[in-house]
């Protein structure tokens, strides 16, 4: 690759997120194939520093614009002065991602749209019949959502249509959802790819991994409802938790909603779970555990339940839209469940908490799962669209 001015753009770089990590592992994965980049765009910066290591020698340029026209030309400028020809931009809203082409438009530089989650995140709103009893105001956000999403599907069109140097996609899933939207033109569709999330894994003895498994069930996920939906593993658990006592429940991650979970369990004298917070050394964790679930109504590609296949756990996961069916076939690596359906996802971690030889079925074949998607040519496709 030639040595030029090269740059990733994020809403904000500084926070602990998955789209953050996908960047940072992009940015190693870049540095280790002399893929020269340089700089990091963010919109905002929430914290001084961020918790994430990204590589050392990216220069940051916080922008903090005021509005719409200057995020334009604030992107403008930063891309102009530091001759930046291609741009990796995360382009899950779709405002600033019209903003950050126009802006590229301008300077002459090549973008390519970074897209981390699913189509139906942008369009849908999860609403549940649950939530609205217990709040009826929900029901006029329900019905907004239904009027608007006309427009915001044909502003996600515009985008697919103005990102003409790449529109990158983390899952076949998130690819499939959005060629199903719309009937796009090939000179459209073609360029409308899956580029799997890079993954930098602890090497392991697969001989010896199932027998130091341990009775622990993993949730790993930003602690928060909109689109996570994480109190269902609250209500989850409540209905395990006295069954199984010698099983613990570990909620790795943080957010809004941990004091409340928090509560929730201590109000049910729940003991056997254990809150582990943004932990570095997630790899031991899933190595120990044995069963790893997830909530969440979408996700882009899932890429705890990625490294939780790889660490050979069974996978319990709500049915929900994006890149989880890329990882989990239905009674082979785990289970899928009804969304926010609490007995039902009960029922699933049962059946696997109660059979040892299908837990370890399902660990072996979600190992070979991850193994078989196309991990190894991830740089070959991103240096064909950044030539």
């Amino acid at each position: 690759m030639s040595l030029e001015n090269k740059a990733f753009f994020l809403i904000d770089y500084s926070l602990t997120g998955g789209v953050e990590r996908v960047n940072a592992n992009l940015s190693f994965l870049f540095e280790q194939n002399n893929v020269d980049f340089k700089h990091i765009i963010s919109l905002y910066s929430f914290n001084k520093s961020p918790e994430i290591n990204y590589s050392s020698h990216l220069r940051v340029h916080v922008v903090n614009p005021i509005s719409k026209r200057r995020l334009i030309e604030s992107i403008t400028k930063v891309l102009r002065d530091n001759n930046i020809t291609s741009i990796i931009f995360q382009g899950d809203n779709m405002t600033i991602s019209l903003a950050v082409l126009k802006a590229a438009k301008k300077a002459n530089c090549k973008a390519i749209l970074h897209y981390h989650g699913s189509p139906h995140a942008y369009l849908r709103k999860y609403i549940f019949r649950e939530d609205v009893i217990r709040n009826p105001i929900l029901i006029f956000k329900w019905l907004f959502s239904k009027i608007v999403y006309p427009l915001k599907k044909n502003k996600l069109k515009r985008v697919i249509q103005f990102a003409q140097d790449g529109f990158v996609c983390v899952s076949q899933g998130a690819e499939q959802e959005i060629k199903d939207l719309y009937n796009l033109k090939e000179s459209f569709s073609h360029k409308i790819i899956t580029i799997y999330n890079p993954l930098f894994f602890k090497r392991i003895n697969i001989d010896n991994l199932f027998s130091e498994k341990e009775q622990i069930i993993s949730f790993v996920s930003r602690l928060t409802h909109k689109h996570k939906n994480v109190m269902l593993i609250v209500k989850t658990w409540i209905l395990l938790a006295d069954k199984y006592p010698q099983w613990k429940l570990q909620i790795l991650g943080d957010g809004h909603l941990k004091t409340i979970m928090e509560s929730f369990f201590e109000k049910n004298k729940i003991r056997n779970v254990q809150f582990c917070g943004n932990v570095k050394n997630i790899e031991e964790r899933l190595i120990k555990s044995s069963i790893s679930v997830s909530t969440s109504n979408c996700e882009g590609f899932g890429l705890a339940m990625a490294e939780a296949a790889y660490f050979g756990n069974a996978l319990v996961a709500t049915k929900s839209d994006g890149g989880l069916k890329d990882i989990i076939l239905e009674a082979q690596t785990g289970f899928f469940v009804p969304l926010n359906n609490a007995p039902s996802l009960a029922l699933a971690i049962e059946k696997l908490i109660q059979n040892h030889e299908l837990r370890t079925k399902f660990g072996k074949n979600a190992q070979k799962k991850i193994e078989s998607l196309d991990f190894k040519n991830e740089i070959i496709k991103w240096k064909k669209l950044l030539v």
